[in-house]
């Protein structure tokens, strides 16, 4: 675990997530950026590409992800955002007034986290941390982010038990997670990569190592670990940490149902954007989830 742990953690840090502006030619965003990339304009591109990124789940004017990020309940709590990357979600939380910190795994990310907070003249705690194994005390936040992380760690439930211990009572929790009941899994990667790209032979039937060479970093031969978990299973994981009010919700942007059959053949771009929305608001890659911790 500990091995897995650590190539996680250096194939992150080598290649973060820029919501396309980094310096290679990668798919699903990822790559690294130049130091002398880092200004003002950078920064403003990257909160613009991340805005984009939620498509018609916000107004140019609204905060990144205000659909679905509670901003204006968070004014004077104590915050914390798991996997923080360079800082999308950390400085609107902070900009909304929270009391954030902000943790991620690998150096590279915090450095530019830091450099982004500091460019737009907010606090923030951002330091280098492992959701699997956290230092804070026991009810500690009022809040615990952590979007498009649990997925990529090795011991998934152990970071939700870390979740759970560090929120206080009648705290919430909030992320993404990639949902095997999609378009994407059953057709983009079983289906397609699996099946008829005989991935499944290669891979001998582990579905694990099939959507972690297919999903972020696909160009850079794949990411060491990404899993994917059914609502059920999601909700499940959460209870079993002694969550309630648990909730995951289907979610994906409705753009990428265009490439729909294959990329070749890119049928879905001639599907109403109305109903795209619709299939990504069933069957869509991710799910958003909300869980309570107890009072």
């Amino acid at each position: 675990m500990t091995d897995l742990n650590d190539k996680v953690k250096q194939w992150w840090n080598d290649h973060p997530y820029t919501y396309g502006l980094s310096k290679q030619d990668s798919y699903q965003d990822v790559g690294d950026v130049a130091d002398e990339q880092l200004d003002a304009h950078f920064f403003d591109e990257y909160m613009r590409k991340s805005r984009k990124h939620f498509h018609d789940a916000q107004t140019p004017n609204e905060r990144v992800a205000e659909r679905f990020i509670p901003y204006a309940m968070l004014a004077g709590k104590q915050v914390l955002d798991i996997a923080c990357g360079f800082g999308w979600a950390s400085v609107e939380m902070a900009s909304a007034g929270a009391h954030v910190t902000a943790i991620d795994l690998t150096p590279r990310a915090v450095e530019v986290a830091k450099q982004h907070f500091a460019i737009r003249g907010l606090k923030g705690d951002v330091r280098i941390g492992d959701a699997q194994q956290m230092d804070f005390p026991n009810a500690n936040f009022d809040f615990v982010h952590a979007w498009g992380c649990l997925m990529h760690m090795p011991d998934t439930q152990q970071a939700i038990a870390e979740i759970y211990r560090v929120l206080k009572p009648g705290g919430t929790t909030h992320g993404y997670m990639y949902n095997k009941n999609s378009v994407s899994y059953w057709w983009h990667f079983w289906f397609l990569r699996g099946i008829l790209a005989g991935k499944l032979i290669t891979y001998r039937g582990d579905t694990t190592k099939l959507v972690s060479r297919y999903t972020d970093g696909v160009k850079l031969g794949g990411n060491m670990l990404t899993k994917v978990y059914t609502p059920s299973e999601g909700v499940k994981m959460f209870e079993s940490a002694g969550f309630t009010d648990v909730v995951f919700e289907p979610w994906g942007p409705p753009d990428m149902l265009k490439d729909w059959p294959t990329q070749k053949v890119p049928l879905g771009k001639y599907v109403s954007y109305e109903t795209r929305r619709k299939i990504a608001d069933r069957w869509g890659w991710g799910m958003v989830y909300r869980a309570r911790k107890p009072e």
